[in-house]
Parts: structure tokens; C-alpha cells; sequence
């Protein structure tokens, strides 16, 4: 076996081997911009998946609310005399249930309470609830097909219930609130 030496590079083709100021500058603004890129895809990616996982869940939430709601307004016999826009009282017959009330406590929650055999329970129907209204009206509607508003339990047949909910994604509301709006009538 021959060894070889290699020879020394003269001193001007070892200046050229390497980067010069100016290409190392210019590959760092490159590669910055590529990243800036790429963070804020991200970060626009990871708001926009929140926002629907909210919205989602939000319109699961004021789904089964309402299906609750509608539910116990049906199989409702009466409406009771205390009810006002955001407390709605009923006498019901559903699965032995004597009693159930829904209300909203003005900031963010409602909750139903029933009592059925002297035995109440409570839980929480919605949160996050900025606004929530109901309104009472006869059954028979008027020429035009409007039904007529009611303050007399005995006349009430049908509820109207609107709610708006919504959530925020990192201090913004953008677009996660869910709006329901129905009207419930009564069977018996």
C-alpha cells in the first residue's frame, strides 16, 4: 500500500470554501421568514380547530337543552302562575315528575329542577348563557295566524324559549355561540 499526503490548498481556495458574511445573512433572513410562515399557520390552524371544537360543543349543549325543554313542556298539564321570562314553572305528569322548574339566573346558567315523590333534583342545562327569554301565548292564533301573548297560566299552550351561548378562544368571542329559538306546544 502507497500512502499520499495530500497536498496543502493554496490560501485563496480555502477563502472561497467558506461563507461569507453577507450569504450567511441572507440565509438567516430566509430561514426566518420560513419559520415566521410556518408559527403562524400554526397558530391560525390551532384558533380556527378550537373555535369549531367550541362551536361543536356549544350546539351538542343547546341541542339537548332543547329537546330536554321541549320534552317536558309537551307532557306539561299546566303552567305555573309564578312564571315570568326567565323562570318557567310546570306541572307535569311525565314519569311521576309533579313539578319542574326551569330558570336562568341572570349571568350564565340554567338549570332545571324537578320533584317528583318529594324528591327533588337539580342540574345545569346550559352554561355560558348571555341572554335567555321566554314568552307565553294562547293556543288559538289570530286571523293573520299570530298567536296571542297570555299572563293567565290556565290560557297558556304554547312556550317560546330563545337563548344565545357562546364561548371565547383566547380572550375573543369570534364565532363560537350557538342561537336556539323554538316554540313548544303543550299536549295536554
Amino acid at each position: 500500500m502507497k500512502l499520499t499526503l495530500s497536498k496543502p490548498t493554496p490560501r485563496h481556495a480555502r477563502q472561497r470554501a467558506g461563507w461569507t458574511f453577507m450569504e450567511m445573512m441572507v440565509a438567516m433572513a430566509c430561514g426566518s421568514i420560513v419559520l415566521a410562515a410556518f408559527v403562524a399557520t400554526t397558530v391560525t390552524i390551532s384558533n380556527t380547530m378550537v373555535a369549531v371544537s367550541n362551536y361543536n360543543d356549544l350546539n351538542k349543549t343547546s341541542r339537548g337543552g332543547l329537546d330536554r325543554f321541549s320534552r317536558d313542556v309537551r307532557n306539561a298539564s299546566a303552567v305555573g302562575g309564578s312564571s315570568t321570562a326567565s323562570t318557567l314553572i310546570l306541572t307535569n305528569s311525565y314519569a311521576g315528575t309533579t313539578l319542574i322548574v326551569y330558570s336562568w339566573d341572570g349571568s350564565n346558567v340554567v338549570s332545571r329542577a324537578s320533584t317528583a315523590n318529594g324528591v327533588t333534583t337539580s342540574d345545569t342545562v346550559l352554561k355560558n348563557c348571555e341572554s335567555f327569554s321566554m314568552n307565553y301565548f294562547q293556543r288559538n292564533p289570530t286571523n293573520n295566524f299570530n298567536f296571542v301573548t297570555s299572563a293567565v297560566p290556565a290560557q297558556i299552550k304554547l312556550v317560546s324559549v330563545s337563548w344565545r351561548c357562546s364561548r371565547t378562544v383566547l380572550g375573543s368571542k369570534l364565532n363560537t355561540e350557538s342561537v336556539q329559538t323554538a316554540t313548544v306546544v303543550m299536549r295536554n
